[in-house]
């Protein structure tokens, strides 16, 4: 007989036995006290999760003679969206025990987080994924994260091979207190940012294996980024000027062994570090932020297209739409300022979106790969895709 129930405090432990065994079969010993140490595999990955009691309750769980065999982690993630305090639920650790597969345990775990997760009333879902399998459930891909490659070439001809512009790269370290709140201040400035609880700062710079580094300038704190060696990314990167971003990454780049270094995860609204790394950069991609599940759209489409208006010119237009869960809404912009209203009964809508569809118009990163035909006004377009992003420190 198989129990499908929300966790509790006391099923802390458990859960991290049955995430190890799920994810990392090749270190599970079967040791429960060894398997949720400190360093075994999700307490060393996610500490900012995994090594706090309270996410216990944030995971649905499928329970077979007693003992965990499924689990769905729906972690609270409340954002500030350009000034609005956003309701977000990050779906994580999505995990069937080898042996219990293809029993539909997923199915049931996934619908059960959905459903309270609108219960909740919250405004949007996030997850990693694959893109078809999460498809299902009315998840796509959603925002445009520009990653900077830059070489060593690149910064010896625009600085010279012997430049040095006197930052110190060096680990930050959890008694570094006085730099790690000067990062969580750099954070919490953007215009895109999860609320953390202050004890929590230094790990979630520590997220999915990164190394928070410390950049100083003549012995004072000047900024922060996590560095993944396996494949010489370095992501979240915080300046006090960011005006310096360009002889900050000389100075990076320096410092490391690698000859390239991929630069990524900084918002949109970044426009000046994002023009420096434009003209620095070897080669430019354009990836997705997240899998995307929109619950309310006219919270969610507010909040960005009045990101999106205050960090670029959008042209004057209106969009009367009808989405997949019955909210029927009118976007528009006027003289620059962006508005979102509930259409009036009677009024139409220009057209009606499924779950997908809404996503690919407004968020996807390709939105001008697709078609919407003839309805959409080219002003309209003009709009998407949305700012949306994700720090890699809030990511899941």
């Amino acid at each position: 007989m198989t129990e499908f129930r929300w966790a509790e405090l006391s099923d802390y432990q458990n859960i991290i036995e049955e995430a190890n065994h799920a994810f990392d079969t090749a270190h599970y010993t079967g040791d429960l006290e060894k398997d949720t140490s400190r360093e075994s595999y999700f307490p060393r990955i996610l500490p900012k999760l995994y090594q706090n009691p309270r996410i216990a309750p944030m995971h649905v769980l499928a329970v077979e003679d007693g003992r965990i065999c499924g689990l769905v982690g729906a972690f609270e993630l409340p954002y500030m969206v350009h000034g609005t305090e956003m309701h977000v639920v990050g779906i994580g650790t999505v995990s069937v025990r080898p042996g219990y597969r293809r029993k539909g345990y997923m199915k049931e775990l996934m619908a059960r987080a959905i459903r309270r997760a609108k219960d909740e009333q919250a405004d949007y879902m996030v997850l990693g994924g694959r893109r078809q399998r999460y498809g299902h459930w009315g998840f796509e891909q959603a925002g445009a994260m520009p990653e900077y490659a830059v070489h060593m070439n690149n910064i010896n001809y625009v600085y010279g091979e012997d430049a040095d512009f006197g930052f110190r790269i060096r680990k930050l370290t959890a008694e570094d207190t006085e730099a790690v709140r000067a990062e969580r201040a750099l954070r919490e400035a953007a215009e895109v940012h999860m609320i953390h609880p202050e004890n929590e700062e230094f790990d979630i710079l520590c997220s999915m294996g990164a190394v928070p580094y410390l950049i100083e300038k003549d012995g004072a704190f000047f900024g922060t980024f996590m560095y993944f060696s396996s494949d010489h990314k370095i992501h979240d990167l915080r300046l006090l000027d960011k005006k310096e971003a360009g002889h900050v990454v000389n100075d990076i780049l320096r410092a490391f062994p690698e000859e390239e270094l991929n630069f990524t995860h900084f918002g949109p609204d970044e426009q000046e570090m994002t023009e420096i790394f434009s003209s620095l950069a070897e080669s430019c991609g354009i990836t997705p932020a997240a899998m995307l599940k929109i619950l309310n759209y006219e919270r969610t489409l507010r909040a960005y297209l009045a990101l999106a208006a205050d960090i670029r010119t959008l042209p004057d237009g209106e969009l009367k739409a009808e989405f997949a869960n019955g909210e029927r809404l009118c976007l528009a912009v006027a003289d620059g300022r962006a508005e979102v209203r509930k259409l009036a009964e009677g009024e139409d809508a220009d057209l009606t979106l499924g779950e997908i569809e809404a996503i690919d118009l407004m968020f996807h990163p390709h939105t001008w790969l697709h078609s919407f035909g003839n309805q959409i006004p080219a002003a309209v377009r003009a709009w998407f895709p949305l700012p949306f992003y994700e720090n890699m420190s809030d990511e899941i």
